[in-house]
C-alpha cells in the first residue's frame, strides 16, 4: 500500500496485463521518478545551454 492507500503496483507505470519480475538490482522505474524525469527534461529542452 501507498501512504494515500492506493495498492504498490500504482507506484510504477507497468502494463497490469503483465506478471514483471524484479530481481533486485534494475527494474522500472517509480512512476514519481519518471515524472521528475520529465520536469527535468523539459527544463533543459526549454533552455538548452551550449
Amino acid at each position: 500500500m501507498l501512504p494515500d492507500g492506493r495498492p504498490a503496483a500504482a507506484a510504477w507505470t507497468l502494463d497490469p496485463a503483465l506478471r514483471h519480475l524484479n530481481h533486485g538490482s534494475f527494474g522500472a522505474v517509480p512512476r514519481v521518478a519518471q515524472e521528475a524525469q520529465a520536469r527535468l527534461r523539459a527544463e533543459l529542452e526549454a533552455s538548452p545551454q551550449t
